[in-house]
């Protein structure tokens, strides 16, 4: 499963730097506004204003579903010589 890490309320644009460090982050996507990880983990967001360099960071938590899913075949038919 994947989860979309989601900056875009966060100051960006051509002006900002963006950098993601986590488990699942890469150089490919380390400096997407919404990367898409498959890792669980603590992923930290980090916003630089390249104009003065001051920089704000923020962290978020991803969790891993280990819920194991619902199989349900139907109800147990009967064959017998009638049908």
């Amino acid at each position: 499963a994947t989860d979309t890490l989601d900056a875009s309320a966060s100051s960006n644009g051509p002006g900002f730097g963006i950098l993601w460090s986590g488990p699942g982050i890469t150089p490919a996507n380390q400096n997407d506004i919404m990367p898409v990880v498959d890792v669980a983990g603590v992923y930290t967001l980090q916003i630089t204003n390249n104009g003065n360099m001051c920089s704000s960071s923020s962290q978020v938590n991803v969790s891993e579903d280990i819920l194991p899913p619902v199989a349900d075949a139907g109800n147990d038919p009967t064959i017998d010589c009638v049908n």
